[in-house]
């Protein structure tokens, strides 16, 4: 935004941008909602890049005294419900991508001890010690992983 710009131009402005913002954000929310990853992929470079024109409209905005004197109030009201919007989007999203980590996490604990149960079953050894004679030798069970945090 330049120094010429009017009110009434960097509120419509940023009302723009945090709707755009906000809607990229429902978006993801639904798709990590519906387990759809790939989608979630495609959404990343959009909301980076909005994400960084909002980061800049509001560092713009707060560097300049008194930038919304003199706006209409209801152009204060869509701000204000634009900034409120973001606010609701930015929680949802938080608490899905939350939701979504948490389900992973517990479906790799649960194979890696389901693989645990499964590896000491087939050590070769009977719950005494002894050689187990129905033990099936060369049986193993192998599991990568890959954990992103």
């Amino acid at each position: 935004m330049t120094a010429t710009m009017s009110a009434e131009e960097r509120a419509e402005k940023l009302i723009d941008v945090t709707g755009r913002l906000a809607d990229l954000l429902d978006q993801e929310s639904e798709l990590v909602r519906k387990m759809e990853v790939g989608g979630i992929t495609v959404l990343q470079a959009d909301k980076e890049a909005v994400a960084k024109v909002y980061q800049r409209l509001i560092g713009e905005v707060t560097e300049i005294p008194h930038v919304f004197d003199g706006l209409a109030e209801s152009k204060r009201t869509r701000l204000k419900e634009s900034a409120e919007r973001l606010d609701r989007a930015t929680m949802v999203n938080a608490r899905s991508l939350k939701s979504a980590m948490d389900a992973n996490t517990r479906l790799m604990e649960t194979i890696a001890q389901a693989v645990r149960e499964q590896q000491a079953a087939n050590n070769g050894y009977s719950a005494s010690g002894a050689v187990d004679q129905n033990a099936q030798p060369g049986l193993s069970t192998h599991v990568s992983l890959n954990q992103v945090l």
